[in-house]
């Protein structure tokens, strides 16, 4: 059961490590753009981080959902054995 859950809190960080650094990394690069630039608009900032997300959603996709088809395979697959202490 142990070894279940930390699978899937591993699962959940590799699955969301590339959206959230991505998404990390063009914040901070628009909030600097921002600070040079002496804009105000935080409508600006949302957006393109919106953008962002979609589109590396988009490329990741698949990788995430055959990431978490498998996990979910691994998880009905045990459900029938016994618990071994």
């Amino acid at each position: 059961m142990m070894q279940i859950l930390k699978q899937g809190l591993l699962l959940s960080l590799i699955l969301s490590s590339p959206l959230l650094l991505i998404t990390v990394t063009v914040g901070l690069i628009v909030s600097l753009l921002q600070a040079i630039l002496q804009l105000q608009e935080q409508s600006l900032l949302y957006t393109i981080k919106l953008f962002t997300i979609a589109v590396v959603f988009s490329f990741s996709g698949n990788w995430i959902y055959a990431n978490l088809l498998e996990f979910t395979n691994m998880i009905f697959s045990t459900i029938g054995q016994p618990v071994i202490r």
